[in-house]
C-alpha cells in the first residue's frame, strides 16, 4: 500500500521520541512499580510505533487503517497509565507534561493519517 520505508514517517519518529520519554519516565517510578505499571506503560508505548510500522508495510489500505487506529488505541493507553501515575503519587505532573504533550501531537497525526487514507 505505502511506498518508502516506515521509518521515513514523521508520525512514527515522534512515536520512537514518546517511547523514549516513556523509558525515561519508567526509571521515575518506584522499584515495586517499574514491574507493573512500568511494564503495561512500556508495551503500549512501543505497540504505538510498531501499529504504526506493521500498517505501513501492509499492501492493503484497509489493514493500514486499522493498524493506525490499534496505534492511537495504544497510544490512549499511555496517556492513561501516565495520567494513572500521577493520580496514585508515582510521578508528577510536570514529569509527564513532555511524553503527554507528543502523545497529543502524534494522536493528531494518526487522525489525519487516516483521514486522508478515507477511515
Amino acid at each position: 500500500m505505502a511506498t518508502g520505508d516506515f521509518r521515513d514517517l514523521i508520525v512514527w519518529q515522534r512515536s520512537q521520541e514518546l517511547l523514549r520519554e516513556v523509558y525515561r519516565l519508567n526509571r521515575q517510578l518506584p522499584p515495586e512499580e517499574r514491574y507493573e505499571m512500568g511494564s503495561q506503560l512500556r508495551r503500549a508505548a512501543g505497540s504505538v510505533s510498531s501499529n504504526i510500522a506493521e500498517g505501513h508495510s501492509s499492501a492493503y489500505r484497509k489493514v493500514f487503517l486499522a493498524q493506525l487506529s490499534s496505534a492511537h488505541a495504544s497510544l490512549k493507553e499511555v496517556d492513561n497509565h501516565l495520567i494513572s501515575a500521577v493520580t496514585v503519587g508515582h510521578l508528577y505532573p510536570e514529569d509527564v507534561a513532555d511524553a503527554l504533550a507528543l502523545s497529543d501531537e502524534v494522536s493528531r497525526m494518526l487522525r489525519v493519517m487516516r483521514r486522508k487514507l478515507g477511515g
